[in-house]
Protein backbone atom coordinates (compact mmCIF):
# COMPACT_ATOMS: atom_id res chain seq x y z
CA UNK A 1 0.00 0.00 0.00
CA UNK A 2 2.84 2.32 1.11
CA UNK A 3 4.47 1.75 -2.27
CA UNK A 4 1.13 2.35 -4.16
CA UNK A 5 0.87 5.74 -2.18
CA UNK A 6 4.24 6.80 -2.87
CA UNK A 7 4.23 5.61 -6.78
CA UNK A 8 0.90 7.90 -6.56
CA UNK A 9 3.43 11.02 -5.29
CA UNK A 10 5.64 10.73 -7.96
CA UNK A 11 3.29 10.87 -10.85
CA UNK A 12 1.86 13.67 -9.64
CA UNK A 13 4.39 15.83 -9.13
CA UNK A 14 5.92 15.02 -12.64
CA UNK A 15 2.64 15.50 -14.27
CA UNK A 16 2.39 18.87 -12.26
CA UNK A 17 5.88 19.66 -13.63
CA UNK A 18 5.29 18.89 -16.90
CA UNK A 19 1.67 21.16 -16.72
CA UNK A 20 4.03 24.14 -15.31
CA UNK A 21 6.64 23.64 -18.09
CA UNK A 22 3.87 23.41 -20.87
CA UNK A 23 2.11 26.94 -19.27
CA UNK A 24 5.50 28.46 -18.85
CA UNK A 25 6.35 27.48 -22.56
CA UNK A 26 2.54 28.47 -23.91
CA UNK A 27 2.92 31.84 -22.33
CA UNK A 28 6.89 32.39 -24.10
CA UNK A 29 5.16 31.38 -27.30
CA UNK A 30 2.33 33.88 -27.04
CA UNK A 31 4.64 36.89 -25.76
CA UNK A 32 6.77 35.73 -29.39
CA UNK A 33 3.55 35.99 -31.00
CA UNK A 34 2.97 39.02 -29.58
CA UNK A 35 6.80 40.55 -30.50
CA UNK A 36 6.61 39.33 -33.76
CA UNK A 37 2.52 41.27 -34.39
CA UNK A 38 3.36 44.39 -32.98
CA UNK A 39 4.19 46.58 -36.10
CA UNK A 40 1.31 45.47 -38.28
CA UNK A 41 -1.70 44.16 -35.87
CA UNK A 42 -0.91 46.58 -32.91
CA UNK A 43 -5.30 45.84 -31.89
CA UNK A 44 -4.69 42.08 -31.95
CA UNK A 45 -1.47 42.16 -29.86
CA UNK A 46 -3.58 43.80 -27.35
CA UNK A 47 -6.41 40.99 -27.72
CA UNK A 48 -3.37 38.33 -27.33
CA UNK A 49 -1.90 39.79 -24.45
CA UNK A 50 -5.25 40.16 -22.20
CA UNK A 51 -5.82 36.35 -23.26
CA UNK A 52 -2.77 35.47 -20.91
CA UNK A 53 -3.55 34.48 -17.38
CA UNK A 54 -2.96 36.32 -14.26
CA UNK A 55 0.38 37.90 -16.15
CA UNK A 56 1.06 39.17 -12.53
CA UNK A 57 2.09 36.17 -11.34
CA UNK A 58 4.57 35.35 -14.36
CA UNK A 59 8.07 35.81 -13.38
CA UNK A 60 9.91 39.76 -13.11
CA UNK A 61 11.45 39.18 -16.12
CA UNK A 62 8.75 37.78 -18.31
CA UNK A 63 5.96 40.09 -16.17
CA UNK A 64 8.10 43.13 -17.62
CA UNK A 65 8.40 42.16 -21.09
CA UNK A 66 4.14 41.60 -20.93
CA UNK A 67 3.50 44.87 -19.63
CA UNK A 68 6.32 46.59 -21.95
CA UNK A 69 4.69 44.85 -25.47
CA UNK A 70 0.99 46.04 -23.58
CA UNK A 71 1.97 49.72 -23.42
CA UNK A 72 3.86 49.34 -27.35
CA UNK A 73 0.82 47.82 -28.33
CA UNK A 74 -1.80 50.66 -26.89
CA UNK A 75 0.79 53.08 -28.20
CA UNK A 76 0.48 52.03 -31.78
CA UNK A 77 -3.26 51.75 -31.36
CA UNK A 78 -3.37 55.59 -30.85
CA UNK A 79 -4.70 54.97 -26.94
CA UNK A 80 -3.78 56.70 -23.87
CA UNK A 81 -0.71 56.06 -22.47
CA UNK A 82 -0.36 58.53 -20.28
CA UNK A 83 -1.48 56.32 -17.18
CA UNK A 84 0.86 53.89 -17.58
CA UNK A 85 3.75 55.24 -15.75
CA UNK A 86 5.17 52.02 -14.43
CA UNK A 87 7.47 52.35 -17.82
CA UNK A 88 9.77 54.27 -15.47
CA UNK A 89 10.28 51.11 -13.33
CA UNK A 90 10.43 48.90 -16.24
CA UNK A 91 13.16 51.53 -17.27
CA UNK A 92 15.21 50.65 -14.32
CA UNK A 93 14.49 47.39 -14.00
CA UNK A 94 16.32 46.82 -17.65
CA UNK A 95 19.13 49.74 -17.06
CA UNK A 96 20.01 48.12 -13.87
CA UNK A 97 20.26 44.61 -15.65
CA UNK A 98 22.38 46.41 -18.53
CA UNK A 99 19.86 45.09 -20.95
CA UNK A 100 20.13 47.94 -22.94
CA UNK A 101 18.18 46.76 -26.07
CA UNK A 102 15.30 47.10 -23.77
CA UNK A 103 16.03 49.87 -21.99
CA UNK A 104 16.68 52.16 -24.67
CA UNK A 105 13.19 50.59 -25.53
CA UNK A 106 11.27 51.27 -22.40
CA UNK A 107 13.11 55.19 -22.13
CA UNK A 108 11.68 55.82 -25.31
CA UNK A 109 7.58 54.88 -24.47
CA UNK A 110 8.80 56.79 -21.14
CA UNK A 111 9.47 60.00 -23.53
CA UNK A 112 6.04 58.96 -25.35
CA UNK A 113 4.68 59.39 -22.17
CA UNK A 114 5.96 62.62 -21.24
CA UNK A 115 5.13 63.69 -24.99
CA UNK A 116 1.53 63.00 -24.87
CA UNK A 117 1.09 64.06 -21.69
CA UNK A 118 2.39 67.73 -23.33
CA UNK A 119 5.81 67.84 -20.86
CA UNK A 120 7.70 68.75 -24.06
CA UNK A 121 10.94 69.17 -22.19
CA UNK A 122 11.03 66.05 -20.23
CA UNK A 123 9.92 64.22 -22.84
CA UNK A 124 12.93 65.43 -25.00
CA UNK A 125 15.42 65.18 -22.45
CA UNK A 126 13.98 61.12 -22.10
CA UNK A 127 14.29 60.54 -25.49
CA UNK A 128 18.21 61.49 -25.60
CA UNK A 129 18.45 59.22 -22.71
CA UNK A 130 16.64 56.47 -24.54
CA UNK A 131 18.98 57.43 -27.74
CA UNK A 132 22.39 56.82 -25.39
CA UNK A 133 21.40 53.44 -24.82
CA UNK A 134 20.10 52.67 -28.56
CA UNK A 135 23.77 53.45 -29.95
CA UNK A 136 24.90 50.67 -28.38
CA UNK A 137 22.64 48.44 -30.69
CA UNK A 138 21.39 47.58 -34.01
CA UNK A 139 18.27 48.33 -33.75
CA UNK A 140 17.79 50.97 -36.60
CA UNK A 141 14.19 51.91 -36.21
CA UNK A 142 14.11 52.90 -32.70
CA UNK A 143 16.39 54.92 -33.85
CA UNK A 144 14.85 56.55 -36.53
CA UNK A 145 11.48 56.78 -33.93
CA UNK A 146 13.36 58.34 -31.42
CA UNK A 147 15.04 60.87 -33.54
CA UNK A 148 11.49 61.56 -35.56
CA UNK A 149 9.79 62.18 -31.94
CA UNK A 150 12.86 64.67 -30.63
CA UNK A 151 11.80 66.11 -34.47
CA UNK A 152 8.43 66.29 -34.14
CA UNK A 153 8.85 67.95 -30.32
CA UNK A 154 10.81 70.94 -31.50
CA UNK A 155 8.85 71.49 -34.50
CA UNK A 156 5.96 71.73 -31.76
CA UNK A 157 8.10 74.74 -30.00
CA UNK A 158 8.91 76.36 -33.28
CA UNK A 159 12.26 75.17 -33.22
CA UNK A 160 12.71 74.54 -36.86
CA UNK A 161 16.83 74.28 -37.06
CA UNK A 162 17.22 71.64 -34.86
CA UNK A 163 13.51 69.68 -35.88
CA UNK A 164 15.47 69.31 -39.18
CA UNK A 165 18.53 68.30 -38.10
CA UNK A 166 17.16 65.19 -35.85
CA UNK A 167 14.11 64.74 -39.34
CA UNK A 168 17.30 64.45 -41.39
CA UNK A 169 18.32 61.48 -39.15
CA UNK A 170 15.36 59.84 -38.51
CA UNK A 171 15.00 59.75 -42.16
CA UNK A 172 18.75 57.80 -42.84
CA UNK A 173 17.68 55.77 -39.89
CA UNK A 174 14.27 54.33 -41.70
CA UNK A 175 15.58 53.95 -44.64
CA UNK A 176 18.69 51.60 -43.33
CA UNK A 177 15.48 49.66 -41.77
CA UNK A 178 13.53 49.77 -44.63
CA UNK A 179 10.62 51.51 -42.79
CA UNK A 180 9.36 53.02 -45.94
CA UNK A 181 6.01 54.61 -44.68
CA UNK A 182 7.78 56.42 -41.52
CA UNK A 183 10.84 57.55 -43.81
CA UNK A 184 7.39 59.14 -46.11
CA UNK A 185 6.31 60.76 -43.36
CA UNK A 186 9.86 62.20 -42.08
CA UNK A 187 10.76 63.49 -45.41
CA UNK A 188 7.01 65.30 -45.01
CA UNK A 189 8.16 66.11 -41.44
CA UNK A 190 11.14 67.86 -42.48
CA UNK A 191 9.58 69.76 -45.76
CA UNK A 192 7.10 71.72 -43.74
CA UNK A 193 10.09 72.66 -41.49
CA UNK A 194 11.63 74.14 -44.90
CA UNK A 195 7.94 75.35 -45.77
CA UNK A 196 7.93 77.51 -42.49
CA UNK A 197 11.28 79.01 -43.11
CA UNK A 198 10.04 80.22 -46.27
CA UNK A 199 12.69 77.73 -48.28
CA UNK A 200 9.97 76.92 -50.96
CA UNK A 201 11.95 74.82 -53.11
CA UNK A 202 13.60 72.89 -50.62
CA UNK A 203 10.48 71.66 -49.04
CA UNK A 204 9.31 71.00 -52.10
CA UNK A 205 12.37 68.77 -53.02
CA UNK A 206 11.31 66.98 -49.74
CA UNK A 207 7.62 66.58 -50.29
CA UNK A 208 8.36 65.23 -54.09
CA UNK A 209 11.11 62.22 -52.15
CA UNK A 210 7.78 61.68 -49.89
CA UNK A 211 5.97 61.34 -52.73
CA UNK A 212 7.76 59.10 -54.46
CA UNK A 213 8.04 56.54 -51.17
CA UNK A 214 4.29 56.58 -50.83
CA UNK A 215 3.93 56.29 -54.86
CA UNK A 216 6.42 53.22 -54.81
CA UNK A 217 4.97 51.36 -52.00
CA UNK A 218 1.02 52.23 -52.03
CA UNK A 219 0.47 54.55 -49.08
CA UNK A 220 -2.78 56.13 -50.44
CA UNK A 221 -2.85 58.28 -46.89
CA UNK A 222 0.41 59.25 -47.48
CA UNK A 223 -0.64 60.01 -51.40
CA UNK A 224 -3.31 62.31 -50.20
CA UNK A 225 -1.43 64.36 -47.48
CA UNK A 226 1.55 64.94 -49.62
CA UNK A 227 -0.64 66.20 -52.35
CA UNK A 228 -2.39 67.99 -50.16
CA UNK A 229 1.28 69.47 -48.81
CA UNK A 230 2.90 70.60 -52.25
CA UNK A 231 -0.61 71.93 -52.96
CA UNK A 232 -0.04 74.67 -49.89
CA UNK A 233 3.57 74.92 -50.96
CA UNK A 234 2.53 76.07 -54.43
CA UNK A 235 -0.04 78.12 -52.71
CA UNK A 236 1.99 79.70 -50.65
CA UNK A 237 4.63 80.59 -53.36
CA UNK A 238 1.94 82.31 -55.68
CA UNK A 239 0.99 79.34 -58.22
CA UNK A 240 -2.70 79.05 -57.52
CA UNK A 241 -3.00 76.72 -60.73
CA UNK A 242 -0.46 73.94 -59.64
CA UNK A 243 -1.40 74.39 -56.14
CA UNK A 244 -5.10 73.65 -57.60
CA UNK A 245 -3.68 70.73 -59.25
CA UNK A 246 -2.21 68.78 -56.74
CA UNK A 247 -5.20 69.49 -54.20
CA UNK A 248 -7.42 67.55 -56.53
CA UNK A 249 -5.04 64.95 -57.01
CA UNK A 250 -5.17 64.67 -53.13
CA UNK A 251 -8.95 64.52 -53.35
CA UNK A 252 -8.81 61.62 -55.16
CA UNK A 253 -6.37 59.74 -52.96
CA UNK A 254 -8.33 60.82 -49.87
CA UNK A 255 -10.62 57.81 -50.30
CA UNK A 256 -13.64 57.62 -47.40
CA UNK A 257 -11.89 60.13 -45.20
CA UNK A 258 -14.01 62.64 -44.43
CA UNK A 259 -12.13 64.93 -42.17
CA UNK A 260 -8.93 64.77 -44.89
CA UNK A 261 -11.73 65.49 -47.58
CA UNK A 262 -12.60 68.85 -45.53
CA UNK A 263 -9.55 70.08 -45.38
CA UNK A 264 -8.73 69.92 -48.87
CA UNK A 265 -11.91 71.60 -49.70
CA UNK A 266 -11.32 74.43 -47.32
CA UNK A 267 -7.91 74.97 -48.57
CA UNK A 268 -9.31 74.51 -52.50
CA UNK A 269 -11.48 77.40 -51.37
CA UNK A 270 -8.70 79.64 -49.88
CA UNK A 271 -6.97 78.83 -53.41
CA UNK A 272 -9.92 80.07 -55.49
CA UNK A 273 -10.36 83.15 -53.37
CA UNK A 274 -6.67 83.78 -53.62
CA UNK A 275 -6.97 83.53 -57.16
CA UNK A 276 -9.88 85.84 -58.15
CA UNK A 277 -12.59 82.90 -58.63
CA UNK A 278 -15.34 83.60 -56.03
CA UNK A 279 -17.82 81.31 -57.81
CA UNK A 280 -15.53 78.45 -57.51
CA UNK A 281 -14.74 79.71 -53.54
CA UNK A 282 -18.28 79.53 -52.62
CA UNK A 283 -18.39 75.84 -54.43
CA UNK A 284 -15.74 74.25 -52.24
CA UNK A 285 -16.74 76.15 -48.82
CA UNK A 286 -20.03 74.76 -49.60
CA UNK A 287 -18.90 71.41 -50.18
CA UNK A 288 -16.83 71.78 -46.93
CA UNK A 289 -19.93 72.73 -44.87
CA UNK A 290 -21.41 69.64 -46.20
CA UNK A 291 -19.17 67.46 -44.23
CA UNK A 292 -19.93 67.13 -40.32
CA UNK A 293 -16.56 68.00 -38.63
CA UNK A 294 -15.78 68.36 -35.19
CA UNK A 295 -12.76 69.80 -35.71
CA UNK A 296 -12.35 72.97 -33.76
CA UNK A 297 -9.13 74.64 -35.20
CA UNK A 298 -10.43 72.98 -38.76
CA UNK A 299 -14.01 74.71 -38.30
CA UNK A 300 -12.26 78.09 -36.80
CA UNK A 301 -10.06 78.70 -40.14
CA UNK A 302 -12.55 77.61 -42.38
CA UNK A 303 -15.37 80.70 -40.59
CA UNK A 304 -12.68 83.18 -40.71
CA UNK A 305 -12.77 82.20 -44.90
CA UNK A 306 -15.95 82.82 -44.60
CA UNK A 307 -15.68 86.00 -43.24
CA UNK A 308 -13.12 87.08 -45.71
CA UNK A 309 -15.20 85.87 -48.77
CA UNK A 310 -17.83 87.54 -47.48
CA UNK A 311 -16.41 90.76 -47.02
CA UNK A 312 -14.73 90.63 -50.78
CA UNK A 313 -18.54 90.26 -51.71
CA UNK A 314 -19.33 93.93 -49.89
CA UNK A 315 -21.73 91.62 -47.74
CA UNK A 316 -20.52 93.17 -44.32
CA UNK A 317 -23.40 91.68 -42.37
CA UNK A 318 -22.66 88.08 -43.06
CA UNK A 319 -18.81 88.74 -42.99
CA UNK A 320 -19.40 89.95 -39.13
CA UNK A 321 -21.41 86.89 -38.71
CA UNK A 322 -19.38 84.17 -39.54
CA UNK A 323 -16.32 86.10 -38.23
CA UNK A 324 -18.25 86.14 -34.94
CA UNK A 325 -18.23 82.22 -35.62
CA UNK A 326 -14.43 82.28 -36.16
CA UNK A 327 -13.87 84.18 -32.83
CA UNK A 328 -16.75 81.88 -30.94
CA UNK A 329 -14.37 78.99 -32.06
CA UNK A 330 -11.06 80.52 -31.27
CA UNK A 331 -12.61 81.22 -27.71
CA UNK A 332 -13.18 77.30 -27.72
CA UNK A 333 -9.76 76.23 -28.42
CA UNK A 334 -8.44 79.25 -26.20
CA UNK A 335 -10.29 76.90 -23.75
CA UNK A 336 -9.46 73.98 -24.38
CA UNK A 337 -5.66 75.11 -24.59
CA UNK A 338 -6.31 76.70 -21.40
CA UNK A 339 -7.59 73.60 -19.05
CA UNK A 340 -4.87 71.39 -20.82
CA UNK A 341 -2.50 73.95 -19.56
CA UNK A 342 -4.34 74.32 -16.39
CA UNK A 343 -4.31 70.43 -16.09
CA UNK A 344 -0.28 70.22 -17.20
CA UNK A 345 0.28 73.37 -14.42
CA UNK A 346 -1.44 71.31 -12.15
CA UNK A 347 0.41 67.86 -12.75
CA UNK A 348 3.67 69.77 -12.22
CA UNK A 349 2.31 71.51 -8.98
CA UNK A 350 1.61 68.26 -7.72
CA UNK A 351 4.77 66.51 -8.87
CA UNK A 352 6.69 69.43 -7.54
CA UNK A 353 4.59 69.36 -4.18
CA UNK A 354 5.47 65.72 -4.14
CA UNK A 355 9.37 66.34 -5.03
CA UNK A 356 9.15 69.09 -2.69
CA UNK A 357 8.59 66.34 0.28
CA UNK A 358 10.77 64.30 -0.77
CA UNK A 359 13.48 66.62 -0.80
CA UNK A 360 12.17 67.37 2.99
CA UNK A 361 12.23 63.53 3.43
CA UNK A 362 15.98 63.02 2.63
CA UNK A 363 17.31 66.14 4.52
CA UNK A 364 15.74 65.35 7.45
CA UNK A 365 17.33 61.92 7.27
CA UNK A 366 20.58 63.07 6.50
CA UNK A 367 19.88 65.89 9.18
CA UNK A 368 19.21 62.36 11.66
CA UNK A 369 22.07 60.85 9.95
CA UNK A 370 24.48 63.59 10.56
CA UNK A 371 23.31 63.77 14.31
CA UNK A 372 24.19 60.26 15.02
CA UNK A 373 27.60 60.32 12.85
CA UNK A 374 28.28 63.64 15.28
CA UNK A 375 26.69 61.80 18.12
CA UNK A 376 29.17 58.68 17.65
CA UNK A 377 32.20 60.50 17.01
CA UNK A 378 31.24 62.81 20.31
CA UNK A 379 31.04 59.43 22.38
CA UNK A 380 34.19 57.84 20.56
CA UNK A 381 36.45 61.46 21.88
CA UNK A 382 34.51 60.84 25.57
CA UNK A 383 35.76 57.07 24.84
CA UNK A 384 39.05 58.46 23.99
CA UNK A 385 39.61 60.67 26.69
CA UNK A 386 38.83 58.52 29.54
CA UNK A 387 40.98 55.08 28.04
CA UNK A 388 43.88 57.91 28.12
CA UNK A 389 42.99 59.15 30.99
CA UNK A 390 42.98 55.60 32.32
CA UNK A 391 46.66 54.18 30.65
CA UNK A 392 47.91 57.41 31.88
CA UNK A 393 46.90 56.40 35.55
CA UNK A 394 48.04 52.77 34.72
CA UNK A 395 51.48 53.98 33.30
CA UNK A 396 51.84 56.34 36.50
CA UNK A 397 51.09 53.67 39.18
CA UNK A 398 53.42 51.19 37.21
CA UNK A 399 56.17 53.58 37.03
CA UNK A 400 55.69 54.13 40.75
CA UNK A 401 55.84 50.69 41.88
CA UNK A 402 59.39 50.31 39.44
CA UNK A 403 60.41 53.46 41.56
CA UNK A 404 59.76 51.58 44.94
CA UNK A 405 61.57 48.51 43.96
CA UNK A 406 64.31 51.03 42.68
CA UNK A 407 64.19 52.96 46.20
CA UNK A 408 64.27 49.41 48.40
CA UNK A 409 67.26 47.97 45.57
CA UNK A 410 69.41 50.97 46.37
CA UNK A 411 68.42 50.56 49.74
CA UNK A 412 69.74 47.22 50.32
CA UNK A 413 73.19 48.33 48.39
CA UNK A 414 73.91 51.37 50.57
CA UNK A 415 76.57 51.12 52.72
CA UNK A 416 76.96 53.78 55.87
CA UNK A 417 80.77 54.04 55.48
CA UNK A 418 80.38 56.07 52.34
CA UNK A 419 83.12 54.19 50.14
CA UNK A 420 81.74 55.53 46.79
CA UNK A 421 80.19 58.93 45.60
CA UNK A 422 77.50 56.62 45.10
CA UNK A 423 77.22 56.33 49.13
CA UNK A 424 77.60 59.90 49.49
CA UNK A 425 74.95 60.43 46.94
CA UNK A 426 72.47 58.11 48.61
CA UNK A 427 73.12 59.35 52.36
CA UNK A 428 72.45 62.80 50.81
CA UNK A 429 69.32 61.85 49.22
CA UNK A 430 68.20 59.76 53.12
CA UNK A 431 67.51 56.65 51.06
CA UNK A 432 67.34 54.17 54.12
CA UNK A 433 64.47 56.33 56.00
CA UNK A 434 62.68 57.25 52.48
CA UNK A 435 62.78 53.45 52.19
CA UNK A 436 61.40 52.74 55.74
CA UNK A 437 58.71 55.41 55.23
CA UNK A 438 57.60 53.71 52.28
CA UNK A 439 57.74 49.93 53.16
CA UNK A 440 54.31 49.97 55.22
CA UNK A 441 53.11 51.38 51.56
CA UNK A 442 54.24 48.73 49.36
CA UNK A 443 51.52 45.83 50.82
CA UNK A 444 49.09 48.01 49.58
CA UNK A 445 50.39 48.13 45.72
CA UNK A 446 48.29 45.69 44.61
CA UNK A 447 45.42 46.86 46.07
CA UNK A 448 43.13 49.22 44.16
CA UNK A 449 44.71 52.60 45.61
CA UNK A 450 47.07 53.15 43.06
CA UNK A 451 46.49 56.95 43.24
CA UNK A 452 47.02 57.28 47.38
CA UNK A 453 50.20 54.81 46.41
CA UNK A 454 51.40 57.69 44.07
CA UNK A 455 50.71 60.28 46.17
CA UNK A 456 52.73 59.30 49.36
CA UNK A 457 55.39 58.10 47.35
CA UNK A 458 55.63 61.64 46.10
CA UNK A 459 55.60 63.05 49.49
CA UNK A 460 57.95 60.78 51.17
CA UNK A 461 60.83 61.27 48.29
CA UNK A 462 60.53 64.15 46.94
CA UNK A 463 59.27 66.26 49.98
CA UNK A 464 60.66 65.32 52.56
CA UNK A 465 63.93 65.66 51.91
CA UNK A 466 65.36 68.14 49.39
CA UNK A 467 67.74 66.53 46.61
CA UNK A 468 70.48 69.25 46.81
CA UNK A 469 72.40 68.85 43.35
CA UNK A 470 74.73 71.97 44.11
CA UNK A 471 76.33 70.77 46.47
CA UNK A 472 76.26 66.66 45.72
CA UNK A 473 78.05 68.05 42.62
CA UNK A 474 80.43 70.19 43.93
CA UNK A 475 81.95 67.12 46.54
CA UNK A 476 81.57 64.86 43.05
CA UNK A 477 83.42 67.27 40.91
CA UNK A 478 86.39 67.79 43.86
CA UNK A 479 86.86 64.03 44.35
CA UNK A 480 87.52 63.81 40.38
CA UNK A 481 90.21 67.02 39.72
CA UNK A 482 87.31 68.97 38.26
CA UNK A 483 86.49 66.42 35.57
CA UNK A 484 82.70 67.14 35.42
CA UNK A 485 83.89 71.39 34.85
CA UNK A 486 85.47 70.00 32.46
CA UNK A 487 82.77 67.81 30.67
CA UNK A 488 80.74 70.64 31.01
CA UNK A 489 82.42 73.34 29.50
CA UNK A 490 83.51 70.67 26.09
CA UNK A 491 79.72 69.49 25.87
CA UNK A 492 77.75 73.17 25.96
CA UNK A 493 75.22 71.56 23.81
CA UNK A 494 74.09 69.51 26.60
CA UNK A 495 71.12 70.86 28.26
CA UNK A 496 71.07 70.81 32.03
CA UNK A 497 68.84 67.81 32.89
CA UNK A 498 71.08 65.96 30.17
CA UNK A 499 74.36 67.29 31.59
CA UNK A 500 73.37 66.22 35.34
CA UNK A 501 72.23 62.67 33.65
CA UNK A 502 75.14 62.10 32.04
CA UNK A 503 77.23 62.91 35.96
CA UNK A 504 75.16 60.48 37.42
CA UNK A 505 75.98 57.57 34.48
CA UNK A 506 79.86 58.33 35.32
CA UNK A 507 78.93 57.75 39.10
CA UNK A 508 77.29 54.05 37.43
CA UNK A 509 73.71 55.00 38.70
CA UNK A 510 71.46 52.76 36.67
CA UNK A 511 68.64 53.97 34.27
CA UNK A 512 65.93 53.57 36.86
CA UNK A 513 68.16 55.36 39.67
CA UNK A 514 68.53 58.23 37.96
CA UNK A 515 64.72 58.01 37.29
CA UNK A 516 64.17 57.72 40.84
CA UNK A 517 66.93 60.46 42.09
CA UNK A 518 65.60 63.34 39.12
CA UNK A 519 61.96 62.47 39.28
CA UNK A 520 61.62 61.42 35.93
CA UNK A 521 60.19 58.47 34.30
CA UNK A 522 62.66 55.39 32.86
CA UNK A 523 61.27 56.31 29.11
CA UNK A 524 62.32 60.14 29.38
CA UNK A 525 65.70 59.18 30.86
CA UNK A 526 66.44 56.51 28.13
CA UNK A 527 65.19 59.34 25.31
CA UNK A 528 67.47 61.99 27.17
CA UNK A 529 70.15 59.62 26.89
CA UNK A 530 69.74 58.95 23.09
CA UNK A 531 70.00 62.43 22.40
CA UNK A 532 73.58 62.46 24.96
CA UNK A 533 74.54 60.37 22.11
CA UNK A 534 73.61 62.34 19.31
CA UNK A 535 75.19 65.57 20.97
CA UNK A 536 78.70 64.09 22.03
CA UNK A 537 79.12 61.73 19.54
CA UNK A 538 78.65 58.28 21.63
CA UNK A 539 78.39 55.09 19.54
CA UNK A 540 75.43 53.28 19.55
CA UNK A 541 76.94 50.33 21.51
CA UNK A 542 79.49 52.53 23.55
CA UNK A 543 79.22 53.19 27.20
CA UNK A 544 78.30 57.26 27.48
CA UNK A 545 80.04 57.23 31.15
CA UNK A 546 83.30 55.49 29.56
CA UNK A 547 82.71 58.01 26.70
CA UNK A 548 82.22 61.46 28.25
CA UNK A 549 85.24 60.30 31.06
CA UNK A 550 87.77 59.43 28.17
CA UNK A 551 87.22 62.33 26.21
CA UNK A 552 88.31 64.99 28.82
CA UNK A 553 90.97 62.43 30.37
CA UNK A 554 93.06 62.94 26.90
CA UNK A 555 92.74 66.53 27.02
Amino acid sequence: MKTLFKYFKITFFLALCISCSNQSDNVTALLAKAENSLEQQPDSVLSLLHSIPEPENLPKNRHYRYLLLQIQAKDKSFKDITSDTIIFTLKDYYIKKKDFPNAALAAFYCGRLLHEAKSFEKAASTYLEAEKYANDGENDNLKGLIQSNLSIIYRQQFLKEKAIIHGKKAIDLFHKAQNHKNESRLLLLVGGCFLGQQENDSALYYYNKSLSLANDYNMHLEQATVRQNIGYAYQKGGNYIESKKWLHEALAFSGENDLAKARIFKNLARVCRLANQPDSAQFYMNQFLAIHTEDIDLLGSAYLLLSEMEEDKGHNKEALRYYKEYNDYIIKLFENSENNALLELQEKYNFETLKNKNNQLVIEKQRMLLMAIVGIILASFICFYFYLKYNQKKKKEFETEQKIETLMKMAEKYSEKESSNQDMLLRHFDILKKAAFMSKYISEKNRPQGELLIKKFNNIVYEQETFHWDVLYQSMNELHDGMYTRIHDKYLQLDESEFRIGCLCCEKFTGSEIALLMDLSVNTIHKKMTEIRKKTGVGRYENIADFLIKSVSEN
